[in-house]
């Protein structure tokens, strides 16, 4: 059984920053490839929450934090996401490189309030790709 997927709005912004940066710099497949690899990692993680590692046991107000790599060939961009028994609440899509020793920025990670359920298109949003 798989749990259910919650998306903070700050995990949405990241996701958006990530999709424009693909369709400006490589192409709107590259960006829509870049979408269905997110959606299938997050779809991992709902069936087994486990796999990713937890982080940051240091800060209380992480605690419980965890990440995961998005699959090849998106592997530096991380996940970071909570889960209990009912959700995985994903919090940041951020690129590992750039912050794998320090916590996301401890101001921008989610409270549950600010998390959504989009309802149109595949991440809740209607994809426009292509450059008007």
């Amino acid at each position: 059984m798989s749990l259910l997927l919650r998306r903070s709005d700050y995990f949405w912004a990241d996701l958006l920053k990530r999709v424009d940066w693909y369709r400006d710099r490589a192409s709107p497949d590259v960006a829509e490839r870049f979408v269905n690899v997110v959606e299938a990692t997050l779809e991992s993680l709902q069936r087994t929450p486990g796999l990713g590692r937890l982080r940051f046991s240091r800060w209380p107000d992480l605690a419980g934090l965890h990440s995961f790599r998005v699959q090849r060939p998106f592997h530096r961009i991380l996940i970071f996401y909570r889960f209990d028994a009912e959700y995985v609440r994903a919090e940041r899509l951020i690129h590992g490189t750039h912050h794998a020793a320090a916590p996301p920025a401890m101001d921008k990670v989610a409270d549950p309030d600010h998390f959504s359920h989009g309802q149109h298109g595949r991440f809740g949003l209607k994809w426009n790709l292509n450059r008007a």
